[in-house]
C-alpha cells in the first residue's frame, strides 16, 4: 500500500517523511429507503458526479445543521469543535 494504513490515521508520503491525518470516524449507518427514492439519490448523485453515500451524509448534514440553527446549537457545536 503506498500510502500506509489509513486504519492507523498514519500516511507515508515516502520512506524519508511521514504525516497523520486526523480524520473524524465514519461509522455505517443503515436506512429504509424505498426504491424510487434510492433511484432519485442515484440519479442526483451521479449527476453531481458523487456517490449516493456522499449524497446522503451531505443531505443529514445540512438537515442537522439547518435545526441546530433553528434552536440556538449551532453557534456552541462550532465553538466546541475550534
Amino acid at each position: 500500500m503506498p500510502w500506509g494504513s489509513p486504519r492507523f490515521g498514519c500516511y507515508t508520503a515516502s520512506a524519508e517523511t511521514s504525516f497523520k491525518v486526523t480524520v473524524a470516524a465514519i461509522r455505517p449507518v443503515a436506512i429504509k429507503i424505498n426504491e424510487d427514492t434510492r433511484a432519485r439519490v442515484k440519479r442526483l448523485a451521479d449527476a453531481r458526479q458523487r456517490t449516493p453515500d456522499w449524497l446522503i451524509r451531505e443531505a443529514i448534514t445540512q438537515y442537522v445543521d439547518r435545526e441546530d440553527l433553528s434552536s440556538g446549537k449551532a453557534a456552541c457545536r462550532r465553538a466546541e469543535i475550534h
